[in-house]
């Protein structure tokens, strides 16, 4: 549901798929987008913040994690089936991915968005450079 921050009014719910529950979301605030990832139908799906589908991907990989980066062009997901992997985020397109070693439960950028924190189901924690170049 989406309500007005200054009066608290509704506004408007977004339902992806016959309320298939939501199990990811973040949020873009420099372009208004919302990304959701549901698991039961391993859909991302991406919405303005006025309720208008954008963009849908099917997607092979059970997410755990998802965060947006910094200068808010990619998607970054991390699945419990080992994969990193990237996306433009204004169309949902697969740019890249990375297989690991282990689960992936958690993904954090460092303050700058330089460095990519990558948090894996076995208590490792993996530091990498983030390049948007």
């Amino acid at each position: 549901m989406i309500h007005s921050l200054k009066s608290g009014e509704y506004l408007r719910s977004i339902y992806p798929k016959n309320n298939i529950p939501i199990t990811n979301v973040r949020i873009c605030p420099k372009f208004g987008y919302i990304v959701m990832f549901l698991e039961k139908d391993q859909s991302l799906f991406l919405y303005s913040i006025n309720g208008d589908l954008l963009h849908k991907n099917f997607v092979t990989n059970k997410i755990q994690s998802m965060i947006i980066s910094d200068d808010e062009e990619y998607l970054i997901t991390g699945a419990s089936d080992s994969v990193l992997q990237l996306f433009h985020l204004h169309s949902l397109t697969s740019i890249d991915n990375l297989v690991l070693d282990c689960g992936i439960s958690s993904l954090a950028f460092s303050s700058f968005g330089q460095f990519l924190f990558v948090g894996l189901q076995n208590g490792d924690l993996l530091v990498g450079v983030f390049l948007t170049n």
